[in-house]
């Protein structure tokens, strides 16, 4: 299974959608994802309750689409702001996104024990 690195990404949300509007084809937000300048995949967010499309895989191109719900925008934008390393999964059934390998019980921004 492909993996890319994750190092920057940029984020389009759009004021012209409507929250009631569950029409697969607009989304409400968009993080487009990039590794050292290079387009590696884009994460689309729809209302709640939209039937969502699949995700896909370009093997020839590197890059990956992922569909998720607006009730997951907030936790994926706050792993992109603070965690590392992030990368961006491909198959022919299913797409994800993951972060590095974290310490059971660590807090973040405690500063220590």
């Amino acid at each position: 299974m492909p993996a890319y690195e994750v190092d920057t990404y940029q984020l389009r949300i759009y004021s012209s959608r409507s929250s009631t509007d569950l029409n697969p084809a607009r989304a409400d937000a968009i993080v487009f994802l990039y590794h050292q300048s290079t387009y590696r995949g884009v994460l689309r967010f729809y209302p709640d309750g939209t039937a969502l499309p699949p995700g896909s895989h370009d093997a020839t191109a590197g890059t990956v689409t992922i569909h998720l719900n607006q009730s997951q925008f907030d936790s994926v934008v706050d792993i992109l702001r603070n965690e590392k390393p992030v990368h961006l999964y491909g198959s022919p059934t299913y797409n994800f996104l993951l972060i590095g390998s974290e310490p059971v019980g660590e807090e973040e921004g405690s500063g220590g024990p």
